[in-house]
């Protein structure tokens, strides 16, 4: 994850840390996600962030990305291509 802590293998099962509700580990994460919004402002356009929502998402951690939008004023949305082919 962007916040560290979990090892993640190509072919092998997602650790069970990774599968817990963290939302603390969100907002860890969250620099990555603020850099590229002002990458993306510093070229001149208005960042949308997607929320790309997976079935072993927690609500918790979907507010939490939310919260970090509404902060910098970014509009957001929850896409689930993953459960909709």
């Amino acid at each position: 994850t962007h916040a560290g802590g979990h090892w993640i293998r190509a072919g092998r099962p997602l650790p069970d840390s990774l599968l817990e509700e963290r939302p603390d580990e969100v907002e860890a994460g969250a620099a990555n996600l603020r850099a590229h919004i002002e990458i993306v402002r510093r070229h001149g356009v208005t960042p949308v962030v997607a929320i790309n929502h997976f079935p072993t998402d927690h609500a918790s951690e979907h507010e939490a990305i939310a919260a970090i939008c509404d902060d910098l004023g970014v509009r957001h949305a929850v896409a689930d291509p993953y459960a909709r082919g």
